[in-house]
């Protein structure tokens, strides 16, 4: 048999003999097989027809449950005085009350001295830096819990990624980032991008960032509030909160894509890694 660019083909043929020998073809033909698969075969190249189905519905399940763990997280801290009334679970009139209030915030805190004069997409930033030192209003500190929400860091799934070129890319920008806070001396995350200009330096959202930055400003910037507010800021609440920003569902097991042995039909398949199996 032999590939073509999407199919396979089988050759066939009767050959009639005498005495031992072939004497004359009886009949001959071919089968052709479609290819399951995309791509360049011969190359290596190819890939499953599916695999671009699986891929948006992948990009459709994270989406969906980046809303639900946003409408999550917001209505907790509504539910705690730490967010504006309204309508939170409904992902465009969630973002119009998060608007307004960026608004709001950013008029009180235009003249801070500590402001510098940065523009309204680095509002939450300030807030995060600003509440490590001094007392937040509820609906700020609502707002810098809110947005580590957003921004909680990536985290890899992976047992082992060693061999994983993307996933080495990404440890080594946040191995870079963590050597550009500890150069800065500051304390967080948040705090080392309140003093970074993005206009003259690395865009924010070019970074690499690690959900462990996430999660260590989160425990920094709460017990420094809970001195100012130890009655709402309880250890519940902080649970709820977190669980509500950095939980993050574990891998499906694919055991049950496992086959049944040939040899031992009610058990599965050995993986070809173990030697008993070669």
């Amino acid at each position: 048999g032999t590939w073509t660019d999407a199919a396979w083909s089988f050759g066939w043929a009767l050959i009639g003999f005498e005495d031992g020998k072939p004497r004359e073809i009886i009949a001959a033909g071919s089968r052709i097989f479609e290819a399951g698969v995309e791509g360049d075969i011969e190359q290596g190249r190819d890939e499953s027809r599916a695999a671009s189905r699986r891929a948006a519905r992948q990009v459709r399940r994270q989406t969906w449950r980046q809303a639900h763990r946003m409408g999550k997280v917001a209505s907790v801290l509504q539910k705690a005085g730490l967010l504006p009334e309204g309508d939170v679970l409904v992902g465009h009139k969630r973002d119009a009350i998060i608007k307004v209030l960026d608004q709001d915030l950013y008029a009180q805190f235009k003249n801070d001295s500590n402001n510098k004069g940065q523009a309204l997409d680095q509002l939450p930033y300030f807030l995060r830096a600003k509440a490590l030192d001094e007392e937040l209003a509820p609906h700020a500190l609502g707002r810098a819990i809110y947005h580590l929400a957003q921004r909680r860091g990536f985290l890899s799934n992976r047992k082992t990624d060693k061999d994983d070129k993307e996933t080495g890319v990404v440890k080594e920008g946040i191995h870079e980032l963590e050597a550009a806070i500890s150069a800065a001396g500051v304390r967080t995350l948040g705090e080392f991008f309140a003093n970074t200009d993005p206009v003259y330096e690395k865009r924010i959202r070019a970074r690499w960032t690690a959900r462990a930055m996430y999660e260590q400003e989160f425990e920094t910037l709460w017990e420094a509030q809970r001195e100012y507010r130890p009655d709402l800021l309880t250890d519940t609440l902080k649970e709820k909160i977190h669980h509500a920003i950095f939980y993050q569902r574990p891998l499906k097991s694919q055991k049950g894509l496992v086959g049944r042995c040939e040899l031992e039909p009610d058990e599965r398949r050995s993986p070809w890694a173990l030697p008993m199996a070669s």
